[in-house]
């Protein structure tokens, strides 16, 4: 199953472009035509004349604006972590920190849930060939890195353990990560309740690296 709506606002002046700085409405709707492919047909429809025919375009236009298939492609990356990112930053910080850590974890899932082929995209490299950029690497480390900064919050109220915030933060960021990568092959798990499966393991973490007065 794939998302039939993007998740981003596709948007030339967002991010500056990897190969090109040249911003313009060709640029543009080449971006938007290869968004539509992603979301109603998944990764694999992404190449260079599927794209062009898309925007209604020669395929030169793609070349001359992104360089390659793949330069297309890591702009799609950078915003899908930029629209994880934003999800997660809508998470407020209130008087619980643990409690906002769970909401964190619970927009994760809900993003990957209902964006399935940009998640895809993101962590599956679905992309023959495709390898992020330095400057999408450094957006999607920087979109996970809110997470290190709420988990800090959890040990500075005293709900967490304290230690390496980074280390704890890659570990809930890995039990998550891992729930939700095998719900998306449900239809093929005899699992009844997903939400308590979900419940389960983020509790179970949780208590074992909370303090004795959270647990």
């Amino acid at each position: 199953m794939v998302i039939k709506q993007s998740p981003i606002e596709i948007s030339a002046d967002q991010f500056p472009p990897v190969t090109t700085r040249r911003d313009d409405a060709t640029r543009d709707s080449l971006l938007r035509a290869a968004d539509r492919l992603l979301v109603e047909q998944g990764p694999g429809a992404l190449t260079v004349r599927a794209i062009a025919n898309e925007a209604q375009m020669s395929t030169m236009n793609v070349y001359s604006r992104y360089g390659s298939k793949e330069g297309i492609v890591d702009e799609l990356y950078r915003r899908g972590f930029a629209s994880l990112k934003s999800a997660m930053n809508d998470v407020p910080e209130t008087d619980d920190p643990l409690e906002d850590l769970r909401q964190i974890g619970n927009v994760y899932r809900e993003f990957a849930q209902t964006n399935e082929a940009y998640y895809s995209l993101m962590f599956d490299r679905p992309v023959r060939y495709f390898e992020p950029s330095k400057e999408a690497l450094e957006i999607a480390v920087d979109s996970l890195g809110l997470l290190v900064e709420r988990v800090q919050r959890c040990m500075d109220k005293g709900q967490l353990v304290n230690r390496d915030a980074t280390e704890v933060a890659s570990a809930l960021w890995a039990a998550v990560h891992g729930v939700v990568c095998i719900e998306r092959f449900k239809d093929l798990l005899a699992i009844p309740d997903w939400d308590s499966l979900y419940g389960t393991t983020v509790n179970a973490l949780i208590r074992g690296l909370g303090s004795e007065s959270s647990r």
